[in-house]
């Protein structure tokens, strides 16, 4: 989409979905870091406007995102989901009432970390992420590139292979391979959403 046909659909409507994924928005890059603040204000403008049901995702955990929006006023008014969407609060609920999307077995983490703490060690840089309920991930994005990705590629095979047997989806990125709970993402959360105001009439935007 071009940003004048947006734009123009925006001022032509009067009610808006608006989901946003915040990660990369609004995660500072250290914890007295200011950099964040102009993405701050224009999510601000987003949520006093009227019409407007404005939702946040993030990967971190609700502590970290509560953290990174603490200088946002009215956060009972945002949607707000943590954890890839394991937590959630829908828009005027207070910050302390999270809902769950569903439960989850945590076992395949015990079998994950087993064999991402392997490749930590032998791996110059990589770490173990093991803070959130529904998945654990691998992080080698501060290791080299072409070494991270090779050894990145192997032990996503190999989760896979032991993780066949288990409701886990395993997944890699630029920097990181994950395993998590089957059906605890963004998108699965967005389609709950969607489906959530749709029920009850929908926005135009």
């Amino acid at each position: 989409l071009k940003p004048d046909q947006v734009f123009r659909a925006y001022a032509e409507t009067k009610t808006r979905l608006i989901i946003l994924d915040v990660d990369l928005l609004i995660r500072p890059k250290d914890e007295e870091a200011s950099d964040a603040r102009p993405a701050i204000k224009a999510l601000e403008q987003l949520v006093e406007e009227s019409g407007n049901y404005v939702f946040l995702l993030s990967n971190e955990t609700r502590e970290n995102l509560l953290k990174w929006l603490r200088n946002m006023p009215n956060l009972d008014k945002i949607g707000l989901a943590a954890e890839d969407g394991y937590y959630y609060k829908w828009p005027g609920s207070p910050v302390d009432r999270w809902d769950i999307r569903q439960e989850v077995r945590t076992d395949f983490k015990d079998i994950s970390n087993v064999l991402m703490q392997q490749y930590a060690v032998r791996t110059t840089g990589t770490f173990v992420e093991d803070d959130k309920v529904a998945s654990i991930t691998w992080h080698f994005g501060s290791t080299n590139r072409e070494f991270g990705q090779m050894q990145g590629k192997e032990l996503l095979t190999q989760l896979k292979d032991t993780m066949a047997y288990l409701p886990v989806d395993v997944v890699m990125g630029k920097s990181f391979v994950r395993v998590r709970h089957e059906g605890v993402n963004k998108g699965t959360l967005v389609k709950h959403i969607v489906s959530h105001y749709n029920v009850r009439g929908g926005a135009d935007f």
